[in-house]
């Protein structure tokens, strides 16, 4: 048995009032409309839930069942259950309910583009667009199942956050400011399908897998790495220039680290149709490539 979503907030589509008798839930009334949760989905844990309308006062759930199918059932101070599952619910739906632990549970996954309306906050819901639930703003912030897309406008980014996946486009740069930190699960990108710019200025950037750059035949990328405090890290392989143009800037001591690099990458061949270029400076700047190095 794995627990998911420690400590994180999600989006739930689908839930209904569910009641339960010899191990199973059974829905009794449907809700069809969003609600975010926030806690630890495991046995006995509580778990704030909020929906959609903001004027509603926040319910603190206790998690009274867990099951397989991606399904639990929350239950509030007057006994009341409620039964959240992956799949559409309907009246009459039946899920087995255990008390020994969660089988499994896959987040919505959700994409997200940057506004900045509210502040410079990475975690403030309302700096986002949510394009899957079509919520402006956006009821939460990115989390670890989703899509972060800091297309248009620029500026500066600040605190910490993590999503599946990162992407940079548009003018002008993004800055990652002073302890900012920001780690994608999967890929993050640095102009997909146009130019895009990230400078790290006392901030980090971390791939647990992939960092591209330029990332198709119109894409270009751009990265700037300065100063001691800054930082970017690459659990897995670097592309500079991933079918278009990159170009990485490493100055006043600060570093790139990556398990893998690879320069003008395109399909058939390295330098066909693509380019890639890295400029280290200064002392004590350092790029460190632990993996191959492609060229």
């Amino acid at each position: 048995m794995t627990t998911i979503l420690q400590q994180q907030t999600f989006i739930a589509i689908d839930w209904a009032a569910a009641v339960t008798s010899g191990g199973t839930a059974t829905a009794t009334q449907q809700f069809p409309f969003a609600i975010v949760l926030s806690g630890t989905i495991a046995q006995g844990a509580t778990i704030t839930a909020v929906e959609r309308n903001a004027s509603l006062t926040p319910l603190s759930l206790i998690v009274s069942g867990l099951g397989g199918s991606g399904a639990f059932v929350l239950t509030d101070s007057g006994g009341g259950g409620y039964l959240f599952s992956n799949t559409a619910i309907a009246v009459g739906t039946q899920v087995p309910v255990s008390v020994a632990g969660l089988a499994s549970y896959q987040v919505p996954t959700r994409t997200l583009t940057w506004t900045g309306a509210t502040d410079a906050g990475f975690n403030t819901a309302g700096n986002w667009n949510d394009t899957t639930t079509v919520h402006n703003p956006a009821l939460a912030a990115p989390g670890g199942a989703d899509t972060a897309a800091f297309l248009t406008g620029g500026g500066t980014i600040s605190g910490n956050g993590i999503a599946l996946a990162l992407q940079f486009g548009g003018t002008p740069s993004w800055t990652l400011g002073s302890g900012a930190t920001l780690t994608s699960v999967a890929s993050a990108v640095i102009g997909a399908g146009g130019a895009g710019t990230v400078i790290a200025a006392g901030g980090t950037l971390r791939a647990t897998t992939t960092l591209s750059l330029g990332d198709s035949a119109s894409g270009s990328g751009a990265l700037v790495v300065n100063g001691a405090a800054s930082a970017v890290t690459a659990l897995g392989t670097t592309t500079i220039g991933n079918l278009g143009s990159g170009a990485v800037l490493i100055e006043n001591q600060g570093s790139l680290r990556t398990n893998g690099l690879t320069l003008a990458q395109s399909a058939g061949a390295q330098s066909t149709g693509a380019s890639g270029a890295i400029t280290v400076t200064g002392s004590q700047s350092l790029l460190s490539n632990t993996g191959a190095f492609v060229v």
